[in-house]
């Protein structure tokens, strides 16, 4: 493991501290053990005695991992004291042994920590300390390292138990990078933020930051997923800087990270997150308290190296033993560098087809106003009962099925259901290609692909040639109006056999119902393809629209949230009371035009 620090050097960590992984292990697993706010203050504490069914409760998914890694995102004490930093440091590695009593296969434990504002030895007077604070806070860099030390100088038992902990000999930082290698082709770059250098006694949303100069840069490599730990969420960052602290270092995070973990709050959220202006996407992991009053969670997330998925496994203490939820499996974000859509060509699938006005943003884009359908399975289907899906899932599918056909109605929603797929593949790592089919007149695509790609790429900065030398997985095509080619069914069918010689999945939308027996005829795998009608949006879909509406353009760290619930529910009722008048089918176009 190696370990950079933003001063300008570089740390190898001795081998005796971290043992090298066999990487020719079959599906090898990976515990990533997300814990905050844990405020160690003595032996006495709920968590030391609650030590051993924390163990338990996720000693059998370590027992199916090679490797351990804690990540701590702050507030490992609770007064920043020696004595509570050793009660930590001893609790943990009773963990390890713990865990390595009965493993087989567990062969290292690496620790990726941060400090939180507990991890300061804050008292009501530090005249100095505030001054420097106050005078670091009108600027967007700090180039003077005397203000640096100052404001670090609360932390020095923090980075005692950093160094003791994790063997490293690092100096106090704002900020520093820690890379773990999972295998050849995989390696986890965390990225450290100490968003508690400017910590005060009674802490204000607002009066914290990070300067522009301490943000870590991305390292062009495909192998590389980047994890970005702090304490804070940037809620309490400033805006008051000239750049705006708090919007630069979002903007940071989402052209840099593949994921975000975070504490401080005490609430848990596991979600994907995207900045809709410049199509970036992350994974947000915010983490609920180990230690609270007499609550208790965790969450582990157990990679798998094999299929490259997250899976999240939240723990709860209850009654005398942890409980345990587990989430849908993530695909580890890995980005392609240099790969960039083209500004013009992102604005034209941004945009709305209606006329539309908010009060709080003057030009609404698609992602403001986007929910996913549902779509109902129609012929095709090997299993007659096959259930409604959500159209997102298409996104996250992993089955068999290599052509989807989405059929709708007019005003259905069928061309921004494609644009947002688009965008959302993208996002992931996923390069599609977008056509029309009025322009379809010849099975064979290559022509076709190659024109589109110059025309929605950036192909000057990533040719053609090695977009289409990339793994046919990380390719998917889109078809609009599909029903618009003037090729006959054998035409069509041919088309989308050259299809999937290149791309790993086809969706094409149709407007009307393709004769999909006379497809399959010329299809070698009928299991090949699916049909899907996009439905109108039902009562929770409605509600989902509403929500976003009412919450658009408001501050979610400030909003009240019981307002934003009464308004969406008399909207909702209001909504359904109109559409039942009217004998309307609840699409969004006439949802939002009602709103």
């Amino acid at each position: 493991m190696e370990l950079y620090c933003h001063r300008g050097w570089m740390l190898t960590l001795p081998l005796n501290l971290v043992q090298t992984c066999s990487y020719n292990v079959v599906n090898m697993k990976v515990a990533l053990i997300q814990l905050s706010d844990i405020h160690f203050s003595s032996n006495r504490d709920l968590i030391c005695s609650r030590q051993e069914a924390f163990c338990r409760s996720c000693k059998y998914l370590i027992n199916e991992c090679s490797k351990v890694i804690f990540v701590i995102s702050g507030d490992i004490a609770n007064y920043g004291t020696e004595e509570q930093y050793n009660i930590a440091y001893l609790w943990l590695k009773e963990c390890e042994n713990f865990w390595k009593k009965e493993s087989r296969i567990l062969q290292s434990f690496d620790y990726v920590v941060v400090p939180g504002n507990h991890d300061c030895m804050l008292s009501d007077s530090n005249p100095i300390r505030d001054l420097v604070i106050k005078e670091i806070l009108k600027k967007d860099i700090i180039s003077e390292d005397k203000y640096v030390d100052q404001s670090l100088d609360v932390q020095k038992p923090f980075w005692d138990f950093y160094k003791r902990l994790t063997g490293s000999k690092i100096s106090p930082a704002v900020s520093w990078q820690v890379n773990i290698r999972i295998k050849l082709d995989l390696n986890l770059c965390f990225h450290c933020y100490n968003t508690a250098l400017l910590s005060q006694l009674h802490e204000e949303p607002g009066k914290l930051m990070i300067p522009e100069n301490y943000f870590l840069e991305a390292k062009d490599t495909a192998n590389q997923v980047i994890v970005s730990v702090f304490h804070h969420n940037t809620g309490w960052l400033t805006a008051a800087t000239n750049n705006n602290n708090k919007k630069m270092f979002e903007e940071h995070l989402y052209k840099t990270s593949c994921i975000v973990m975070c504490g401080h709050e005490h609430h848990q959220k596991n979600i994907v997150v995207s900045d809709l202006e410049n199509f970036k996407e992350l994974i947000y992991l915010e983490s609920p308290a180990l230690q609270e009053e007499k609550k208790s969670e965790y969450d582990l997330l157990l990679l798998d190296t094999d299929t490259e998925t997250l899976t999240n496994h939240h723990f709860y203490y209850n009654d005398d033993c942890y409980e345990e939820s587990v989430s849908n499996p993530k695909v580890l974000p890995k980005r392609q560098i240099g790969i960039g859509l083209k500004p013009e060509w992102v604005k034209s699938l941004s945009q709305i087809s209606i006329p539309l006005k908010h009060a709080r943003k003057n030009e609404l884009t698609l992602q403001d106003i986007f929910i996913y359908p549902d779509l109902e399975p129609l012929d095709g289907f090997e299993n007659r009962y096959e259930q409604y899906m959500d159209s997102e899932q298409i996104i996250s599918n992993t089955d068999s099925t290599k052509v989807l056909i989405l059929e709708g109605d007019n005003q259905s929603g069928k061309t921004s259901l494609l644009n947002m797929l688009y965008l959302s593949y993208y996002r992931k790592g996923i390069y599609p290609i977008l056509l029309q089919g009025k322009d379809l007149k010849r099975p064979d695509l290559t022509t076709y692909v190659k024109k589109e790609y110059k025309r929605q790429y950036l192909y000057n900065d990533y040719s053609f040639e090695k977009y289409f030398q990339l793994d046919k997985d990380k390719r998917v095509l889109l078809i609009d109006n599909f029903d618009g080619s003037e090729l006959n069914n054998a035409g069509k069918s041919a088309l989308l056999d050259n299809a999937l010689n290149n791309f790993d999945k086809v969706i094409a939308i149709n407007g009307q119902q393709l004769n999909i027996k006379s497809m399959l005829i010329h299809t070698s795998n009928e299991k090949d393809i699916k049909r899907y009608r996009i439905v109108s949006l039902g009562y929770k879909k409605r509600n989902m629209l509403i929500d976003k509406w009412v919450r658009l353009g408001l501050d979610e760290y400030t909003i009240d949230q019981k307002a934003i619930f009464d308004q969406v529910k008399l909207t909702f009722e209001q909504l359904n009371g109109l559409l039942g008048q009217q004998l309307i089918p609840s699409y969004p176009v006439f949802i939002l035009s009602l709103l």
